[in-house]
């Protein structure tokens, strides 16, 4: 019997290591190169999240304060900082922005002299305000941080612009702001209103006077509304316009008052119209500050 014995020298060349050891060289390559670029693009996109959210989040603050404003002026920094240390009205706030600090500072009266009352932004690169016309309010915010592509900045900018409802209900104006500037001094006292100045005590009216007029004004609170009776010095045929957010709960015709009930906000003047037996129509301003102090003003 023959032993058959086989000799076989196959196996890998060093060019077959060669090769894989490139190809497998470049499918890690690719990998880790599409990793980094989904790590970099989450990171990217987190920075521009945080810019752009910082941005609304200041543009917002102003207008939720300022919104219902019965007196607004812009002006520079410096006008500003001059204005607050000759002031002693607590009735005033100033928002400026403060270039070196990149934030905003919103400051109010406490006790004798003015405080900070919120500060908002880490990376606010500017604040500016602008009269878009004599009751309209333009704020442009611009926010930047972190590096952006190729090594830059991220810069997202907005702007907005709104109009101050007691400003058009009293026929006055923004003070200043033909430019853009970075402060503001506002108030939201109705004594501002320019109607308000003029309101006298009924008592004090002249008695001679024909046309028909609001006398009296009371009401309460219940739960989360208010309930208000408006009395007038003659009958009246029907109420044509009464504040927003609330209806009726009393009236017939030829009563000389009517009542009404909902959501009154403090320190807002309201229009009422009526029509009074001679079709005469009558109307005045109404509002309510603190929690059942009510007042009027005939228009």
């Amino acid at each position: 019997m023959f032993l058959k014995i086989t000799n076989n020298q196959k196996g890998v060349t060093l060019v077959e290591i060669i090769v894989a050891l490139a190809i497998l060289t470049i499918v890690l390559g690719l990998v880790f190169s599409i990793f980094g670029f989904g790590n970099r693009s989450f990171s990217r996109g987190n920075v521009q999240y945080a810019v752009q959210s910082e941005a609304r989040l200041v543009s917002d603050y102003v207008q939720q304060n300022v919104r219902n404003a019965t007196y607004l002026e812009v002006l520079s920094k410096d006008e500003a900082i001059e204005d607050m240390d000759e002031e002693d009205d607590s009735i005033f706030e100033y928002i400026i922005f403060d270039p070196i600090e990149r934030r905003m500072v919103h400051w109010k009266m406490n006790g004798d002299d003015f405080s900070i009352y919120r500060s908002l932004g880490q990376s606010v690169a500017s604040l500016s305000f602008l009269a878009q016309n004599e009751t309209t309010l333009k704020i442009q915010v611009v926010d930047v941080d972190g590096e952006g592509q190729e090594g830059g900045l991220n810069i997202y900018s907005t702007s907005s612009e709104f109009a101050l409802s007691n400003l058009s209900l009293d026929e006055s104006e923004i003070k200043g702001g033909e430019s853009y500037d970075v402060a503001i001094k506002f108030s939201t006292d109705p004594s501002e209103l320019g109607f308000l100045s003029r309101l006298q005590d009924p008592d004090q009216q002249d008695p001679g006077t024909e046309a028909t007029k609001v006398t009296e004004i009371s009401g309460k609170q219940t739960q989360n509304k208010y309930e208000f009776t408006v009395t007038f010095s003659r009958d009246i045929k029907s109420v044509d316009q009464y504040p927003d957010g609330t209806s009726l709960a009393g009236f017939e015709p030829e009563d000389n008052f009517f009542t009404a009930e909902g959501e009154i906000s403090n320190n807002t003047p309201y229009k009422v119209v009526v029509t009074d037996i001679n079709n005469n129509t009558v109307t005045a301003n109404i509002w309510r500050t603190g929690n059942n102090n009510w007042h009027y003003e005939n228009l």
